[in-house]
């Protein structure tokens, strides 16, 4: 078989999170994004889609593994950090 199949095929959790986490980082800039100015995280839309892309890597691998209740710890510790996009914050 070819290696590129096999290797999709073994790792598609943590692909298809890859690719949310970089549909969502974009969504982000696009909504939350400051256009002008310093910030490194929100200034450019290349370095949220990065940081969409490791984030959606983790959320993907940790999915895989089944180590759900380290993914839900995750996602409330970087909302509370500031990370989020602050979905927990929309029942409140």
């Amino acid at each position: 078989m070819n290696p590129y199949y096999l290797f999709f095929r073994q790792n598609r959790t943590v692909v298809l999170g890859m690719f949310l986490g970089f549909i969502a980082g974009y969504i982000y800039w696009l909504h939350f994004g400051i256009y002008d100015g310093t910030s490194a995280f929100s200034s450019e839309w290349w370095t949220n889609c990065v940081y969409g892309i490791l984030f959606g890597g983790l959320a993907g691998s940790l999915i895989k593994n089944k180590n759900i209740q380290v993914l839900f710890i995750m996602i409330v510790l970087f909302d509370q950090i500031g990370f989020g996009v602050g979905f927990l914050k929309l029942g409140v």
